[in-house]
């Protein structure tokens, strides 16, 4: 869904932003058509990424229950390990990801971009981490 809206936003907010619209690449850039360049090349290879990594966690969620080995999986330490996965999961993501998030979130205030859909995705984001965390809860307690 990211890369789709990447691709909208590309073809129609970008070509408005020359000379307006300024980000951090060693140092404060304004947008111009070469940089523009540079960005569509970046969405090219993120939509390459997204392809490979569909097709990669299609490939796993078919292969994988036919790896199912019932002993392994009633260990104390796997079934913790398991139940723990979505926090320390996450928490490796946020440190490799981080320097991205905080490059959007400099962009977004140096340009004062405000969108009305903002709160929308905070109530989203929550609940999807609702709906991970709390199957890992009753797991663990019940």
């Amino acid at each position: 869904m990211n890369t789709i809206t990447a691709w909208i936003s590309l073809k129609t907010n970008l070509p408005e932003g020359d000379g307006v619209y300024q980000f951090f690449f060693f140092g404060w850039r304004t947008l111009t058509k070469k940089w523009r360049v540079l960005f569509l090349l970046w969405e090219i290879s993120n939509t390459i990424e997204s392809v490979i990594m569909t097709i990669a966690v299609m490939y796993t969620a078919l292969t994988t229950p036919g790896q199912y080995d019932e002993e392994a999986t009633e260990e104390k330490n796997f079934k913790v390990l398991r139940a723990t996965a979505i926090f320390w999961g996450s928490v490796v993501m946020l440190v490799i990801i981080w320097p991205c998030i905080l490059w959007m979130e400099l962009i977004v205030k140096r340009n004062n971009i405000v969108s009305e859909t903002d709160m929308i995705s905070v109530y989203l984001f929550v609940a999807q981490v609702g709906t991970m965390v709390l199957p890992a809860l009753f797991g663990l307690c019940f």
